[in-house]
């Protein structure tokens, strides 16, 4: 009896799970054989309920019996059933989305009972009545809950935050203070260490498994509304349950239960500053601040910021910025794969793969992704193939997925969706081969086209009278980097890229519009409310595609609605985001293309500066000054922090002509090096892009950067080093050298009221904070 002394509590008398899951299936992922059974129950399973033996519990000897009889577990006896199994197990996977609750032989998610062997628990005439009549409760024998359902308890928990919460006990561990619960039909689970908890007491209790019918039977737990007859006669559309990725349960240890349902309505995202332990936008909030108002970490205790936890994604490089919501961290990994974490210890709850083709184009730019949006309880990630994919927030189910535009013609997407009420907005890259740009709008319950806006206007259109000849059909202007959103003036602000062909503009005569411009958007129709165009008729590759930045300030004594950013172009730029009108704009960067801007914000282009057949020099290169990386806006300071590219480059010119899907680049460009390009972190006077300070860097970053409450600037270097800089005078306060270049922007959230601090460097997730209580 060595088993039942030792594993029944957790697993069941025979076996068949009950607080740890079920023994009985014929092959356990984890030890197929003797030998692995023995190591698992001597080490046990990080991470898990599970303890090792080793030093205590279980000599030798009887590990391997305890092995060998585990192993016997799952030789049960198979029974004959009418019926086509294969079509079953295909309804159950799909049609059914019975895996989003139940665990069959390891796959699925853990938030209904194992069915792992059902049929040896219940028999054919059980399920089929509980598949065909979910609404009529079945009775549960005593045998029953013996054989592993005695985990199912009525619960009532109380989050540190207030919030209660009931539902079913379930997978409560031996070994660890925390338990799962289920949060009713199709709910979630979440796992932690709440503030109270109260298993139900009396006939609820007795009921065990479900709600008392007041006559002290025990009833079992009902299937979701719908899931029995439903599945059988009425399967739900495939888009619907599309399942490249497996459901699985969210755990959340030990960091409460609040908001495992991954609740985030339009309203939350328009009033993100009101949480500042979520981040849950790309820049933190709609308007692309990149602050954080979390100041537990401080200039005074910034030096002791230690590793808490750190996740090895899978390679490639690591631009992603995570969006926390509630305890979960939702991540990107290349080159369009999701990842959800437990934000307290990093442990993965679930994973999708967008099983990007190795095919797949991508002309002009690297194999990354930036990240998701989330809305409601769906994330949104755009895939490198270009399409957009909408997965269950709680599971990584795929609740649909859309073919935004053609691969094979150089179309792709590397940003990080924008979710709107009700819509989900992006963008896409390709101009490097000709592709013509689009903002496109989505309908976040089913994928449907809402509106769709070209950066290229058509023949007649406004603006194509800034395109010569037929020029216009291949123009480039790539939208591949997320917006900004003012919700009081209902605007969405999506910047533009360059024109193609990038280096050769002999043939596209004009200021061709609507590249390297910012577009102002009604989100519901698509219509351009206004533009301001920062580079016209560009020749040297100078997207227009940062960071745009929305400020509330005074301006000349009156209060304005403004919008900031520093271009690739090097110079810095004020505009009215009601309007469009140009307040203001300097230099913040080597340049040697302009003498400056006009009264109207258009450069004074100085001659001979355009690229030539034997090459010309010109700063900046055409990574620009600024990128992809995120500038940081923080209003205790009016400081807006710009991680900047001090490079030159040699810039070619050459006779191109249009190959669908081929390079449309009309030139090149030889890039400076070594001693002659540097970097730095500048600090700029938001209404003025005067520099308060500078922090000189080796080399020109790929990095991004965030301010804090805490006073201090969050950033990273090609050298490996993510730092804190004092964010009034720009000293250098804490340094970490993480041993690969820092190619991402950073961010905060705060888990058991301590803040953390996220990079990636290489292919390595880091997550930072201090050690112990850290109040000021």
């Amino acid at each position: 009896m060595l088993y039942q002394a030792h594993c029944g509590r957790c697993h069941g008398m025979l076996g068949q799970g009950g607080e740890g899951p079920s023994l009985t299936r014929p092959t356990l992922s984890r030890a197929p054989d003797h030998a692995s059974m023995v190591r698992v129950i001597r080490r046990g399973i990080p991470g898990t309920g599970m303890p090792g033996t080793r030093g205590n519990l279980l000599p030798d000897l009887e590990v391997e019996l305890v092995a060998a009889h585990v192993l016997s577990v799952g030789e049960g006896t198979a029974v004959e059933i009418a019926g086509d199994a294969a079509r079953g197990g295909e309804v159950f996977s799909a049609a059914g989305d019975c895996y989003s609750c139940h665990v069959v032989d390891g796959r699925g998610a853990g938030i209904g009972p194992e069915l792992t062997g059902i049929g040896l628990r219940r028999g054919a005439d059980y399920l089929y009545a509980a598949l065909r009549t979910p609404e009529v409760e079945l009775p549960v024998s005593r045998r029953g809950i013996l054989r592993g359902f005695r985990g199912y308890l009525p619960i009532r928990a109380v989050t540190r935050a207030g919030r209660v919460i009931t539902g079913m006990r379930v997978n409560r561990g031996r070994f660890h203070d925390s338990a799962a619960v289920h949060l009713g039909p199709h709910g979630f689970a979440a796992q932690g260490r709440p503030r109270a908890t109260r298993e139900a007491t009396g006939p609820l209790a007795d009921a065990r498994r479900g709600e008392h019918d007041g006559s002290g039977h025990r009833r079992s737990r009902r299937l979701p509304r719908g899931s029995g007859r439903g599945i059988m006669t009425r399967p739900r559309p495939a888009a619907l349950v599309a399942g490249s990725a497996l459901a699985a349960c969210v755990l959340l240890c030990a960091g409460g239960l609040a908001g495992v349902a991954a609740q985030v309505p339009f309203e939350r995202l328009v009033n993100a500053d009101a949480e500042p332990h979520n981040w849950l936008t790309y820049s933190g909030n709609y308007a692309s601040h990149r602050f954080s108002a979390l100041d537990r970490i401080h200039r005074e205790n910034v030096g002791d910021l230690k590793v808490i936890w750190a996740y090895q994604m899978s390679g490639g490089l690591i631009e992603t910025t995570p969006v926390v919501v509630d305890g979960v961290m939702y991540v990107t990994e290349p080159p369009s794969n999701v990842s959800a974490l437990d934000a307290r210890t990093g442990r993965r709850l679930w994973y999708w793969s967008a099983d990007v083709p190795a095919s797949t184009k991508n002309i002009g730019f690297p194999r990354v992704n930036r990240g998701v949006a989330i809305l409601d309880e769906t994330l949104f990630v755009g895939t490198l193939d270009a399409r957009l994919v909408a997965l269950d927030a709680r599971s990584g189910a795929v609740r649909w997925e859309v073919e935004v535009a053609d691969n094979d013609l150089g179309f792709s997407m590397t940003l990080a969706p924008l979710a709107l009420g009700g819509k989900v907005i992006v963008g896409m890259s390709g101009a490097e081969a000709g592709a013509n740009g689009f903002i496109d709008a989505y309908d976040a319950e089913t994928g449907a086209l809402v509106w769709r806006t070209y950066t290229i206007p058509r023949p007649g259109e406004p603006g194509s009278e800034t395109w010569g000849g037929d020029s216009w059909e291949h123009g480039g202007g790539s939208t591949w980097l997320t917006g900004s959103y003012d919700p009081e003036l209902d605007l969405l602000y999506w910047p533009t890229g360059n024109p193609a062909p990038d280096w050769n503009g002999d043939a596209r005569p004009g200021d061709n519009l609507y590249t390297n411009c910012i577009l102002a958007l009604d989100p519901d129709t698509g219509e351009i409310q206004w533009y301001f165009q920062y580079t016209p008729h560009d020749t040297h590759d100078w997207d227009a595609t940062e960071i745009q930045v929305l400020v509330d300030a005074d301006w000349e004594g009156e209060p304005r609605k403004l919008l900031v950013t520093a271009n690739r172009n090097a110079f810095y730029y004020v505009l009215d985001r009601e309007t469009g009108e140009f307040l203001h704009g300097v230099e913040y960067s080597k340049q040697t293309w302009a003498e400056g801007l006009d009264e109207n914000g258009r450069p004074i282009v100085i001659p001979g500066t355009e690229p030539t057949e034997e090459g010309n020099l010109v700063w900046p290169s055409l990574q620009g000054s600024a990128n992809w990386f995120s500038p940081s806006y923080s209003p205790d300071t009016g400081l807006f922090y710009q991680a900047t590219r001090i490079m030159g480059a040699v810039y070619y010119k050459s006779e191109i002509e249009y190959e669908p899907g081929q390079p449309f680049l009309g030139g090149g460009e030889q890039a400076l090096s070594g001693d002659d390009a540097s970097g730095a972190v500048k600090a700029l006077d938001v209404l003025t892009g005067d520099v308060r300070w500078e922090f000189p860097l080796l080399s020109p970053p790929w990095a991004g950067v965030m301010a804090t409450r805490g006073g201090l600037v969050f950033g990273g270097s090609n050298e490996g080093n993510i730092f804190a800089l004092d964010a009034e005078t720009g000293e250098p306060l804490w340094d970490f050298q993480a041993g690969a270049a820092v190619r991402t922007n950073p961010m905060s959230f705060e888990v058991d009221g301590e803040q953390r601090i996220v990079t990636a460097a290489g292919a390595v997730l880091w997550v930072f904070g201090l050690p112990g209580d850290s109040t000021p």
